[in-house]
């Protein structure tokens, strides 16, 4: 038994070398949302970044929190503006949701993101992977909460075949 823990222990190291070097080479760090651990800035990101390429959401998503720097300002602005900054990257119901959202976090929340998950997969437009990325960014976090997504699985998968 404890040279099946020593080999797992090996394994996993060697798995979390190989991600961290390949992320250290090939990685992309200056992102406009990696630069703060600002929940509403990522989830914004993440919204934007659904079935969009990151290269045409960069100037995007600088407008977008350049007009609404927080969750409120979203909150009380007119659809027609945020559908109007939105254009150009497609899939409106994700601006829609977003600025519905952003009125049930203001006025049920405070303009915080709840640290339920099952809350947060309440708000319009909201899913499981959605649902993750904003709260696992809080300093303070009650739950651990994990996702395995597709990409995940692919992720492994690459690595390994390294």
């Amino acid at each position: 038994m404890a040279s099946y823990r020593y080999t797992f222990h090996i394994m996993r190291e060697t798995f979390s070398d190989r991600l961290l070097g390949w992320s250290k080479q090939h990685g992309r760090k200056e992102l406009p949302w990696q630069q703060s651990q600002n929940p509403y800035r990522i989830w914004i990101s993440e919204v934007m970044l659904q079935q969009t390429q990151v290269e045409t959401v960069v100037p995007y998503f600088q407008r977008f929190i350049d007009k609404f720097p927080d969750v409120c300002t979203l909150a009380r602005s007119h659809q027609d503006e945020v559908l109007g900054l939105w254009s150009g990257l497609g899939y409106y119901s994700r601006a829609r949701n977003l600025h519905r959202a952003a009125q049930l976090l203001c006025d049920q929340y405070g303009g915080e993101m709840p640290q339920c998950r099952t809350e947060v997969e309440q708000l319009p437009g909201v899913g499981r992977s959605t649902a993750v990325a904003p709260p696992s960014v809080f300093v303070t976090l009650v739950a651990f909460w994990a996702i395995t997504s597709t990409n995940s699985a692919l992720v492994v998968c690459w690595v390994s075949q390294m």
